[in-house]
């Protein structure tokens, strides 16, 4: 993954091919937009500030699936879909209107979920036909896996 970094202005041949961010207004336009991202990041966050490229994102992606050890160690793959976070009333139990903001019209009213380090994990199968032990992550600027 040669084109993927945390530290842009260390990679300029990555910067050179930074998308400039688009944001939809009110009236339904979209218009460019300053990154809501640092630049120039004091430290790296797993969740935000990595900067790649879509051949990248495919590798991450198909490695992932397959989890091969081409991206990351298989251990380290399965500690990110493994781990669940501590029982707690505020991850259990969400509502259809909290959870179509991560699975949109995916989310089934009344469907339980759990956390792991990569995302959001279905404990049931979805009526939208995601399976029970699915992993969902979204960012802030709307990027969805």
């Amino acid at each position: 993954m040669a084109s993927t970094t945390y530290r842009l202005l260390n990679h300029p041949q990555v910067a050179a091919n930074l998308m400039k961010m688009i944001s939809r207004t009110k009236d339904g336009t979209l218009e460019s937009t300053e990154s809501i991202y640092p630049f120039d990041p004091k430290q790296d966050m797993g969740g935000s500030n990595l900067y790649t490229s879509a051949p990248d994102y495919l590798k991450l992606l198909k490695s992932l699936l397959r989890n091969d050890g081409r991206v990351l160690r298989p251990e380290t793959v399965n500690e990110m879909f493994d781990y669940r976070l501590p029982d707690s009333p505020l991850f259990t139990k969400f509502k259809k209107e909290t959870m179509t903001e991560y699975l949109g019209s995916l989310a089934d009213d009344g469907m339980t979920v759990d956390h792991c380090l990569a995302g959001l994990v279905n404990n049931e199968d979805s009526l939208g036909g995601r399976k029970a032990g699915s992993v969902a992550w979204s960012g802030a600027t709307r990027c969805f896996w």
